[in-house]
């Protein structure tokens, strides 16, 4: 039963079956002693899905079946393949995966984890059961309905020449792609500006420099000054904005400023 669990959990590879051995057991009606590929199949049913015995039918059908890429439960007795040791009647599953080396992908429920182990490992243990190998498998995956299509071979036969214009190509346009970076933070600067200028609250008789609650404490003690304080000494200070910032600024003078030829006015800000 935890061989076919692991078995439906890859018939439905997106996670939507993942039961445990003991939901497996329940699946089914044989709750007294073992289990067989019989049982497997009716606790399938119960998920509403398929898997199909195949005892009698040989090594090679088994062979066909993974190369499908169904997942496999089969039985077999004596040492277990992998790193257990249990050697009475035993069920296991074989993933459809293959590594490199041609080992096969070996769920044993008695091991903590999936195994890497060769096919004729699995062969002489499935025959130590049945000559003619008991298992059952699961449905054969569909076909991608949409694969990627390979690229077409690249044959152009770049020179160096070519490698080198395509070098210089990219540089031009990093250095320009550059210029457009540099004028979006530019640009993100001064949005930035306007909008501390524009929280800040307007000048009011407090915000004098030099003056009420920023002056000096020589004028607060009423010293005498040039310039009579035009604020309320008592009246709380705080930051406030300052001008109008630039480029407002700069347009708002060379609007309101008679242009003369070369002057600041004229020249740097009008033109500017």
């Amino acid at each position: 039963m935890a061989s076919s669990a692991l078995a439906i959990a890859y018939q439905q590879p997106r996670g939507s079956k993942d039961p445990w051995g003991g939901d497996m057991r329940h699946r089914q009606d044989d709750l007294e002693g073992g289990t067989d590929l019989n049982d497997a199949k009716a606790a399938w049913a119960s998920y509403g899905e398929t898997l199909t015995i195949k005892s009698g039918a040989g090594w090679s059908a088994v062979v066909d079946a993974h190369e499908d890429g169904r997942a496999i439960v089969i039985q077999g007795t004596g040492n277990v393949p992998g790193v257990e040791t249990f050697d009475g009647g035993h069920a296991c599953c074989i993933g459809p995966e293959t590594q490199s080396d041609g080992d096969w992908l070996w769920g044993d429920p008695l091991a903590t984890g999936w195994q890497w182990v060769t096919p004729g490992s699995i062969r002489s243990w499935a025959e130590r059961w049945q000559s003619s190998i008991a298992f059952a498998v699961g449905e054969k995956p569909p076909d991608d309905p949409d694969p990627e299509p390979a690229p077409p071979p690249d044959s152009t036969p770049y020179s160096k020449a070519d490698l080198d214009r395509a070098r210089q190509d990219g540089d031009a346009a990093g250095y320009q792609r550059g210029l457009v970076d540099g004028e979006v933070r530019t640009g993100d600067a001064a949005v930035g500006a306007w909008l501390d200028w524009l929280r800040a609250p307007a000048p009011g008789p407090a915000d004098v420099w030099d003056g009420g609650s920023w002056s000096e404490l020589a004028t607060l003690l009423g010293a005498t000054r040039q310039d009579a304080d035009p604020c309320d000494p008592t009246a709380p200070a705080r930051w406030a904005r300052g001008g109008v910032l630039a480029p407002a600024s700069d347009a708002y003078h060379a609007m309101t400023t008679p242009a003369v030829w070369g002057a600041p006015s004229w020249r740097e800000l009008a033109w500017t």
